[in-house]
């Protein structure tokens, strides 16, 4: 009787996890202003891997049609999310010493709140992120900052939802960095800080909190945009995105070349609104889930994550390469990109 109550409970436990599967495989491709759509289509890859262990369950169970089911909807998935998209192939194939080179740091510390956000996130935030509950008292906390910037060399470095006391802890790198925008006024939960090595011509703040800084690299003017697209949690959000987004457009559009948007998008390479943004905007960047980088969050083991941060360029630019570094307590890990022009 234990035994027949057991394989019951795996065959509804395997019927309730094939209903979820065919539906979320299903929104995870549909284009939609919805919020709780996009989620899914956000988690491609995810619902991919789980659809892969629902045929792995199946086959255990020996559910022959289940298993040709899950194994041709896998297959469909696959072939739509596994190949890069249109715009996600910029890679310098044969790196040339006559290039100029930049090497970009984006990384979301975490340590400033959003309140505006769900309480039930809000409380997940406080239970799992080392830097929501931190008040910089440690040594370590920008001992280890420093360190990784010491091995890691950026040129432009791009940190977001800082608080003022962090703020005033980055001034002591301001002998490699000596140039910056966004020390002498106030940053808010979607602005950022820009440090950079090579000097600014010129920034600008947009009414959607992003920043436009001209930076001269070898004689050449480069347009950093930086941004932080708020995160689709509920249909507020994700309106507000939406309105970002169009603001980025336009002025994308306006500069036409030398562009570097750079910043937490809160989208993911597979998601069908990410991969219309970097069309419609003439955008670039490089993606393989051979050696992925996924940057959110920090405490899963990364194959479990998403890449949310990205560094995003114009067509004259291409990617030497990427990486994901040490999370250094925050929900996300800085993501480091050189880039060639």
């Amino acid at each position: 009787m234990g035994l027949t109550n057991l394989n019951l409970a795996m065959i509804l436990l395997k019927n309730i996890f094939f209903i979820f599967f065919l539906f979320s495989s299903i929104l995870s491709r549909l284009e939609t202003k919805n919020f709780f759509i996009d989620i899914f289509s956000q988690i491609s890859f995810q619902i991919l891997l789980s659809g892969i262990l629902l045929l792995i369950i199946s086959i255990i169970l020996r559910k022959l049609w289940v298993s040709i089911f899950c194994i041709l909807v896998c297959v469909l998935l696959a072939a739509d999310i596994l190949p890069p998209c249109k715009n996600c192939n910029a890679l310098l194939k044969e790196e040339l010493q006559t290039y100029n080179k930049i090497r970009l740091m984006t990384y979301n510390t975490s340590y400033n709140t959003d309140y505006n956000l769900p309480k039930w996130f809000l409380f997940l935030e406080n239970s799992l992120i080392k830097n929501k509950r931190s008040k910089l008292n440690k040594p370590n906390d920008l001992k280890n900052l420093h360190e990784l910037i010491l091995i890691e060399n950026p040129d432009i470095i791009q940190f977001q939802e800082v608080t003022p006391n962090f703020k005033e802890k980055l001034k002591s790198l301001e002998l490699t960095f000596p140039y910056n925008v966004g020390f002498n006024k106030f940053v808010g939960i979607t602005e950022s800080i820009i440090l950079s090595k090579y000097p600014i011509k010129k920034n600008n703040n947009s009414n959607n909190d992003s920043i436009l800084t001209k930076i001269i690299v070898n004689g050449v003017e480069l347009n950093i945009l930086s941004a932080h697209l708020y995160s689709g949690l509920n249909q507020y959000r994700f309106n507000l995105a939406d309105e970002q987004i169009l603001t980025l457009k336009k002025l994308i559009n306006d500069i036409s070349e030398n562009i570097i948007l750079i910043g937490d998008l809160n989208m993911t390479p597979v998601s069908t609104r990410f991969n219309k943004f970097v069309e419609d905007s003439n955008l670039y960047t490089y993606t393989s889930f051979l050696k992925p980088t996924f940057s959110w969050p920090s405490y899963l083991p990364s194959y479990l994550g998403i890449q949310i941060d990205h560094v995003l360029y114009s067509e004259n630019f291409k990617m030497i390469r990427k990486k994901t570094t040490i999370h250094l307590g925050s929900d996300h890990r800085p993501l480091i990109v050189d880039l060639a022009f």
